[in-house]
């Protein structure tokens, strides 16, 4: 929340006819109302309640009386603010830069439209070229990361605390090519946080913050809630399309409500020796998502401020306000979305796995390695098929632990058995020679004797963006 006086947040609370101001400045040039037609409309909005890092926009319409306005590729720094004892109090909005897509010029009206233009957020859009060393095992603070990349990008950082800044990294497990925002989202994602490029135009990264703010019944027209999110009780680290989740606590006499986190880089390498540290951010934690509409806001609330609100009937609920829309010159609209859930069957999940059909893919994007891992527990018997990408070679394993020796000796390395099998196919290539044709002798012998559909179809597309392959043949 920007910081007004409190004659400002007072005359708010009992005044219902106020007197809105804007303007904006453009290479020190001041454009006040006089001269701009339509008032600045903001928009901030994240799909999440957090690892979010979304883009501030701004629409606005001004006069071009001798056409010789020019705001293509120049920041554009916004205010709004009210006339209050004969004198503006301004509050900043934000700092964009349009470029030729964002603006419409009318030679009729002899006005300018800026259309969506956006904040400094499109800066990070840029793979992120690392200064850092992470040789010798080295480890490197949350910190230290942001300034590598806010002294990549040319950006100040807001706030030197935030969860995680002070925590030492081992290195991530970054893939090729990966953006700056990217990696600022995935370390807000983390620590139950949200980035964004503040009023200043710095770069934020900021966790749910109390303003003791209470929105009366009269300072809005429509309010709409739904039922509450959380209070989380479990934190569960997985990877997208795949049973491989480790979950904490591990067991639970209660029922879980769950926190789900997906393929973070941070992380992925790390799961188990972090899984603590990040669920402490998360357990006990909530928030109801609802929607203020006519909401006269003031102009200073930002994302992630949490506010009290007044219901028709008087009853009071907290919330945090994750999306912002201004809508008219005094008016907004506020408020939280639902989120979408993937469940976690915990019984693949953590160490609490029963009989249960699994697979484990890992993709080191340091090391150039990939490891798929295929199990099928049974009652009295465990199959494992393995495949390892490593040093441009593939290597394949099977394996059947049984109760029944007799079993295990004809199926694994009888006249006829498994390993047999799979010597009289090439089961150790170089990647650069490997074809389809290999993949597809492996896979279907592997096939008869565990589950494993559809994978070969994964391994084709990541083999090519990790390899070396000049010949293009996979």
């Amino acid at each position: 929340m920007y910081s007004v006086s409190n004659n400002y947040k007072n005359y708010i609370k009992i005044n219902l006819s106020l007197s809105p101001k804007c303007k904006i400045v453009v290479d020190s040039i001041t454009y006040d109302g006089s001269i701009i037609k339509a008032a600045p409309k903001i928009t901030h909005k994240c799909d999440r309640s957090f690892g979010e890092f979304p883009t501030k926009k701004v629409n606005f319409e001004i006069y071009n009386l001798n056409n010789n306005l020019d705001f293509e590729n120049k920041e554009i720094v916004v205010y709004k603010g009210l006339y209050i004892d004969n004198q503006i109090e301004w509050v900043p909005q934000g700092i964009f830069k349009p470029n030729s897509s964002n603006i419409t010029t009318n030679i009729s009206t002899r006005t300018i439209t800026i259309q969506d233009a956006q904040d400094r957020t499109q800066l990070f859009d840029v793979p992120y070229v690392s200064t850092l060393s992470w040789n010798s095992n080295q480890t490197h603070s949350g910190q230290e990361i942001v300034d590598d990349i806010c002294t990549q990008i040319g950006i100040e950082l807001a706030n030197s605390t935030f969860n995680w800044s002070s925590y030492q990294f081992k290195q991530p497990n970054f893939k090729e090519g990966i953006t700056c925002r990217e990696i600022i989202r995935r370390l807000a994602e983390i620590g139950n946080s949200i980035a964004f490029i503040n009023r200043e135009g710095k770069l934020e990264i900021k966790s749910r913050t109390a303003t003791n703010e209470i929105i009366e019944r009269k300072r809005y027209v429509n309010l709409s809630k739904e039922n509450i999110v959380g209070p989380y009780n479990t934190l569960v680290l997985g990877k997208d399309g795949y049973n491989d989740d480790i979950i904490y606590p591990e067991t639970m006499d209660t029922d879980r409500v769950e926190v789900k986190i997906l393929d973070n880089p941070f992380v992925d390498l790390y799961r188990g020796e972090m899984i603590e540290t990040i669920a402490s951010y998360f357990i006990g934690s909530s928030y109801i998502p609802f929607e203020l509409t006519d909401f006269v806001d003031g102009f200073y609330y930002d994302l992630n401020d949490e506010i009290e609100i007044v219901d028709k009937k008087g009853n009071k609920f907290k919330s945090v306000i994750l999306n912002y829309e201004s809508t008219s010159r005094i008016k907004s609209k506020v408020g939280a979305n639902t989120e979408s859930k993937s469940l976690t069957d915990y019984n693949l999940a953590g160490s609490t796995r029963s009989a249960i059909e699994d697979v484990k893919l890992d993709v080191n994007h340091i090391k150039s390695e990939i490891n798929l891992v295929a199990t099928k527990n049974e009652e009295n018997s465990e199959k494992i098929a393995a495949i390892e990408i490593k040093n441009n070679e593939i290597t394949s394993s099977v394996s059947k632990i049984s109760n029944n020796l007799d079993n295990m000796q004809d199926s694994i390395s009888g006249d006829d058995g498994l390993l047999e099998r799979i010597n009289k196919v090439e089961t150790k290539q170089t990647a650069t020679d490997l074809t389809i044709g290999h993949f597809n002798k492996i896979f279907s012998t592997l096939y008869g004797y565990i589950f494993l559909p559809s994978y070969l179809i994964i391994i084709s597309f990541i083999l090519p963006t990790t390899y070396n392959n000049p010949s293009g043949v996979i």
